[in-house]
């Protein structure tokens, strides 16, 4: 056999064993989420892609790996605030694994041994939510703005930049955007625009001039043909020409 040859030969061997060697560890792989715990923020998912497995007589089959339980789900987060999502079955994830034993941190927190030595192991997985395969590739991405939105589209809250900066939303169908505080929901703008009707279930109060361009609804929702074109004080304009008797008011003094 020629020097060559037999260089060859162990260098095949090597590389064989290296191979071996990697077919056992794990680093990333897409994963479908089969059950979700929202008390720990955990996941069971079932990774997307089977491994080879060699039979006693040189084939190989494809097995499907099992499931990865109790998976610490991945929710953007820092300085106290987080951005959750409605983890649901048949949501796709990226599992991503760590190189060393993670129990002993995920029950405690902090700094902690290593439970067992493991290194690369389905057992210590992360599950990054939104990754997504071809067949559900999101439609409609915005090239140019930022969004939070529903996977159909029709739902959206907009951040615009340059200087059309600011704040987008829609719904579609029966759909409802609704903002909930506890107390009261503050609006700081120059100019407030609302091109529908507004509908108010509870007490208005006005600490301003009201003006309205057409004349305002009054009584039965009739527009009111003497109100004045100037604004008009809700709490304390005055009226001209008052007599005694069954008379009616004069319309209202601008400005009082």
């Amino acid at each position: 056999m020629l020097r060559t040859e037999r260089w060859e030969e162990n260098a095949n061997a090597v590389i064989a064993a290296i191979d071996g060697r990697q077919s056992h560890m794990w680093t990333a792989i897409p994963g479908i989420v089969q059950s979700f715990n929202a008390e720990h923020n955990t996941v069971e998912v079932q990774p997307t892609i089977q491994r080879k497995l060699r039979q006693p007589d040189g084939t190989s089959i494809d097995e499907t790996l099992s499931l990865c339980v109790d998976v610490p789900v991945h929710f953007p987060s820092g300085g106290g605030f987080t951005m959750t999502v409605p983890v649901q079955r048949g949501d796709e994830c990226l599992l991503v694994f760590s190189s060393r034993c993670i129990d002993n941190w995920w029950d405690r927190g902090g700094v902690q041994p290593q439970r067992i030595e493991r290194m690369h192991n389905p057992s210590d997985g992360f599950a990054i939510l939104g990754t997504r395969s071809k067949p559900r590739a999101l439609k409609n991405v915005s090239t140019s703005n930022v969004q939070l939105r529903s996977d159909d589209g029709s739902v959206f809250i907009e951040i615009q930049n340059g200087q059309q900066s600011g704040a987008a939303s829609q719904a579609g169908g029966n759909q409802v955007v609704r903002i909930v505080a506890p107390t009261k929901v503050r609006l700081e703008t120059p100019l407030l625009e609302v091109t529908g009707d507004i509908h108010a279930g509870g007490e208005v109060q006005a600490h301003a001039l009201v003006s309205a361009t057409p004349a305002p609804s009054v009584g039965f929702g009739d527009p009111d043909p003497l109100a004045a074109p100037k604004p008009v004080s809700l709490s304390t304009h005055l009226h001209s020409g008052v007599q005694p008797g069954g008379a009616m008011t004069q319309p209202p003094v601008p400005g009082t």
